[in-house]
């Protein structure tokens, strides 16, 4: 039982080495890497919440974006960046997948697709690319 006991340390040892080492790269040195701080983070998201038609209105307005976890923040973000280099708005995402999707019916499935979320939108579009090359390829 003492060997065991010697080998966890060891290893835990070896895990607080690594993080010296910087090879654990979490969300919080993420932030603090490419924003600076959480709260710079919040006025970028806060500036394309209210700038653009990106995100729907789902944020609680009691709590804010300040407690939401850096992790969700960054893919927050990071699904921001892509609509607006890829698409510009959300609306030309629904139509970018409604062309690739091939539907007939566009109005009411684009009555439906305005009240997802921009992930779920995002998710729904590169499946259908998929699909679209299975189905060609």
């Amino acid at each position: 039982m003492v060997k065991k006991e010697t080998k966890k340390e060891e290893n835990e040892v070896k895990v607080v080495k690594s993080r010296r080492k910087g090879l654990p790269y979490g969300p919080v040195l993420k932030v603090k890497e490419k924003f600076g701080s959480k709260e710079n983070l919040v006025k970028e998201l806060k500036k394309i919440f209210d700038g653009t038609d990106i995100f729907i209105d789902k944020i609680n307005k009691e709590k804010g974006l300040e407690r939401v976890s850096n992790a969700k923040l960054l893919r927050l973000y990071e699904m921001a960046q892509e609509v607006k280099e890829k698409f510009g708005s959300r609306k030309a995402l629904i139509e970018k997948y409604l062309e690739i999707a091939g539907v007939k019916n566009k109005d009411q499935l684009k009555e439906k697709l305005s009240g997802f979320t921009i992930g779920r939108l995002l998710d729904i579009y590169r499946r259908a690319i998929r699909n679209a090359e299975k189905t060609s390829g």
